[in-house]
C-alpha cells in the first residue's frame, strides 16, 4: 500500500496516510481536523554506489564498506 504525504492549508501540519488507493476520499488534518488538505509530492531517495576507497587502508576501521563481522570487502 502506498504511502500519500499530505499538508494542512489552515494549520500548516504535515502527515501521511497509508492509503489502499490514490483515489480514496481526500483525509482530514489529524491536528485540526480540517478538510482543506493538499496532497504534496514526496522526495524519492535513491540509493547511490559506494565511492571506491583509495589503496591507503589507514581508514579501513572506519570505513562503511566493513561488514559487521568485521572483514572488508577490500582485504
Amino acid at each position: 500500500m502506498p504511502i500519500y504525504e499530505f499538508v494542512c492549508s489552515d494549520c500548516k501540519q504535515g502527515f501521511e496516510v497509508l492509503t489502499t488507493s490514490s483515489s480514496e476520499a481526500t483525509p482530514s488534518c489529524p491536528k485540526c481536523e480540517s478538510n482543506h488538505v493538499e496532497r504534496v509530492l514526496s522526495v524519492v531517495s535513491i540509493g547511490r554506489e559506494q565511492p571506491a576507497m583509495s589503496e591507503d587502508l589507514s581508514g579501513c576501521a572506519t570505513c562503511p564498506g566493513r561488514g559487521m563481522d568485521g572483514t572488508c570487502p577490500r582485504e
